[in-house]
């Protein structure tokens, strides 16, 4: 029996896209983790964004939650998060229930009416205090660097210091500067953010070794 070529044409199109649905199904299946919170993380506005277990495993949640995460887990607390991996040390979470308390904390979106704020695109590196920055504080912290913190695409996009300070990193910095920021590096960096009961978390602006 002899096909269209029309028909080729559908039939290969619709098993590329039941491969790309697939594939979409496997990255976004909930995965179920289990760990002791070792610190919470924050952006450099200072919102809680998500925290880290003690054997590395980022767990992020949306910072309009920062209240209610708060609320729900410190350091030390044994959770299960239930979740979408985003790479081998990096989980984006759903549902958090911290395992003394039981308390439950599920991801929902913003009130109705209340829009994100998209931040300015950060500064080229070297510059000076740009529109992000305008309410955020000067700050800068050294030490030997004891995480690295990693984006979705599983890019290195920030560390933690010994002195337990966040510091995030740009593409176009980590690119100009060439520092070393693997786990051991002596780091020295300076930059704009928050620091609060927390602890201190900014974006860099400069970095080096020491």
């Amino acid at each position: 029996m002899k096909l269209k070529t029309s028909s080729i044409g559908a039939i290969v199109g619709c098993a590329a896209l039941g491969l790309v649905a697939v594939v979409a199904s496997a990255r976004t299946k909930v995965t179920e983790v289990k760990g002791t919170v070792s610190q919470i993380l924050m952006n450099p506005e200072g919102d809680a964004d998500g925290f880290l277990l003690q054997d590395g495993t980022q767990v992020h949640f949306p910072p309009h939650l920062s209240k209610d995460l708060q609320a729900t887990v410190a350091a030390n607390d044994a959770v299960t998060i239930q979740g979408v991996s985003e790479g081998s040390k990096r989980m984006r979470a759903e549902t958090i229930t911290n395992a003394k308390t039981n308390k439950v904390l599920k991801d929902t979106p913003p009130t109705v009416g209340r829009k994100e704020k998209a931040p300015p695109p950060p500064p080229a590196p070297g510059a000076g205090p740009g529109p992000r920055h305008e309410s955020l504080t000067e700050l800068s912290s050294e030490g030997k660097v004891t995480s690295q913190l990693y984006g979705p695409g599983g890019n290195v996009d920030g560390v933690i210091l010994s002195s337990g300070a966040i510091v995030h990193v740009g593409p176009r910095l980590v690119d100009s500067s060439k520092v070393k920021m693997d786990v051991g590096s002596q780091l020295r960096a300076s930059g704009f953010g928050t620091k609060n009961e927390l602890g201190q978390s900014f974006e860099a602006t400069k970095l080096e070794n020491f």
